[in-house]
């Protein structure tokens, strides 16, 4: 019986599940990785929310869980810093800042 720990399989999931997340929203991630890059670029440095608040202005769809694949491409690194997200379903989470490589 395998336990409720397991670092590795834990891992596994999570990618697999943020695979499917984002093959199931391919365009719209698109999209929003390029609204991504728009706004690092202006700002000089972007988080979810502010992609997120472009795709709601622009009336397209949420990316759902597929924001969790947002910034993993070789074009965002993470720049240390977290803030508190305003996204009202967030519930103030945490949430980090990027910034362009």
């Amino acid at each position: 019986m395998q336990g409720s720990f397991n670092f590795s399989e834990s891992m596994n999931r999570k990618e697999a599940g943020m695979a499917a997340a984002a093959a199931s929203k391919n365009i719209v991630l698109d999209q929003a990785r390029s609204i991504a890059r728009l706004l690092a670029a202006q700002n000089g440095e972007v988080t979810a929310d502010d992609v997120q608040r472009e795709l709601e202005r622009r009336d397209l769809p949420s990316l759902g869980p597929a924001a969790g694949s947002l910034f993993r491409t070789k074009d965002f690194v993470f720049t240390g810093k977290r803030i508190k997200s305003s996204k009202i379903s967030n519930h103030a989470r945490e949430i980090r800042v990027w910034a362009l490589r």
